[in-house]
């Protein structure tokens, strides 16, 4: 019983540092999609970082259906990142809706 209420507790404190994770990653996401043209890499890499950080954890704290929705997140920022893709408003518009489905799962 002691271990199951320090694990709750544990998924709990995660809970808010993850949604305050896909925030930070929305704020991202957000300024890339803003850019019409030349957009930072920098920006991208972070964004891609940090959701490859977020899909690496969420799981085993019992977030896998978030896991799973940011790592297209991550995917899809790796491949903008290695040039596979373009990286268009409709892009970002559908990184916003996986995004969107990632913070409703962790609710």
């Amino acid at each position: 019983m002691m271990i199951e209420h320090k694990l709750e507790k544990a998924r709990a404190g995660y809970q808010l540092k993850l949604l305050d994770r896909l925030e930070s990653l929305g704020v991202l996401i957000g300024r890339l999609r803003n850019v019409e043209h030349d957009f930072d890499l920098e920006t991208v890499h972070k964004a891609q970082q940090l959701a490859h950080r977020i899909y690496g954890s969420a799981g085993t704290f019992g977030f896998a259906t978030t896991g799973e929705a940011v790592k297209i997140i991550d995917q899809t920022l790796l491949s903008v990142l290695q040039e596979k893709v373009a990286a268009t408003r409709a892009l970002w518009d559908r990184l916003e809706e996986v995004l969107r489905q990632a913070q409703e799962a962790t609710q």
